[in-house]
């Protein structure tokens, strides 16, 4: 912050005006403020600067492209560790052991029993998995 480069302060400037607001918009203030709202906030924010980048792109807007790239960096520095596709999907198969998903309608039971900080996997990734992971045992089982 006391460097005042531009993407940093629009970034933190941004956030903490979504942490306020959402603040503002719950009946009550300490609620909001808890450190997965405030995850789920800046990875809203991320969301809307690569959809903001994909209309850039079919824009042909390159110095906007630059600019929303580097907030996205900034803003991915307020997040924890993401977890990767394989370490979702160690998570994915022993929740799936625990719970004894056999296809498709067990999603729900597996989501539900499914434990790690939404900060560290977002659920759409997730999703996703246990969905393909589902999918696969559904062939190997044909």
């Amino acid at each position: 912050m006391r460097s005042k480069t531009q993407p940093d302060l629009n970034v933190v400037k941004g956030i903490l005006s979504d942490i306020t607001y959402a603040s503002k918009a719950t009946a009550n203030a300490k609620e909001a403020t808890t450190d997965a709202d405030i995850s789920a906030l800046v990875q809203r924010a991320i969301k809307r600067r690569q959809e903001s980048i994909t209309q850039y792109k079919a824009g042909g807007r390159t110095d906007l492209i630059e600019t929303e790239e580097k907030e996205v960096v900034v803003l991915q520095r307020y997040l924890p560790e993401q977890m990767s596709e394989e370490e979702i999907e160690l998570e994915v198969r022993r929740v799936v052991e625990v719970v004894g998903a056999k296809d498709q309608k067990d999603l729900g039971k597996v989501m539900k029993k499914w434990s790690v900080d939404g900060a560290r996997a977002p659920r759409k990734a997730v999703t996703d998995v246990v969905k393909r992971f589902n999918a696969d045992a559904i062939e190997i089982k044909i």
